[in-house]
């Protein structure tokens, strides 16, 4: 589908309640080059399959072999080439916060909020070529790339320049997000008891039909 920002803005007003963790995000850049983001909810393997949250009705189901990465740091755009290289070849490439790359095989996530353990965190197992296991936090995890990375997708990844946000101002503690921006990492830890409100505007073009159109409550049609 076709999504083309018209103009609008999103802010996030947070009453953080306590600690508590993260649901973790990420977006898997898929084979075909189109991109699926929300919450990281398990891999089945027996299936074979990840399963993606992106909204509370909207699952995402996605076969492994149709899954070029799996970014839980970006939006799946502006791969770096010392990442892409190696992630050309038939190994899995780990890629750590900390900038370790590793390259090897994943042999397992389990645990995290939505895998049916949700009070366990959520780990990912990688065997690293010529070495040993390694198990890293999902919290940890910068991108994971699964092998012989698409040269077709190499060249695409910039991202779209965002319209010019509104100088309007903001309340405290609020976050801004450019309708454009594709997943934006905020850094924000949200618990399960704190409350959240969005706030959006303008228009968003759904096809390329100039009159299939919707604002923040719905299709204008």
């Amino acid at each position: 589908m076709n999504r083309r920002l018209t103009t609008w803005t999103a802010a996030i007003a947070l009453a953080m309640t306590g600690a508590a963790g993260a649901q973790e995000q990420a977006t898997v850049l898929k084979r075909d080059g189109t991109r699926v983001s929300g919450r990281f909810e398990a891999w089945n393997r027996n299936t074979n399959t990840l399963y993606i949250r992106v909204t509370q009705g909207d699952q995402r189901i996605i076969p492994l072999g149709d899954a070029a990465v799996i970014d839980a740091e970006g939006n799946g755009q502006n791969l770096p080439e010392t990442e892409l290289g190696p992630a050309r070849g038939g190994d899995h490439v780990l890629v750590t916060r900390n900038g370790e790359v590793l390259q090897g095989r994943l042999t397992n996530i389990e645990g995290g909020e939505g895998s049916g353990k949700d009070s366990d965190p959520r780990i990912v197992t990688f065997q690293v070529s010529g070495s040993g296991e390694r198990r890293v936090r999902f919290n940890e995890l910068r991108r994971l790339y699964l092998g012989n990375f698409p040269s077709s997708l190499v060249g695409s990844q910039t991202q779209p320049s965002a319209s010019p946000l509104p100088d309007t101002p903001m309340p405290t503690g609020a976050i801004r997000v450019g309708g454009s921006a594709g997943w934006v990492g905020t850094t924000v830890i949200v618990g399960r008891n704190d409350r959240l409100q969005f706030t959006a505007e303008g228009q968003v073009q759904l096809s390329p039909d100039p009159e299939d159109r919707a604002s923040p409550a719905g299709s204008l049609k």
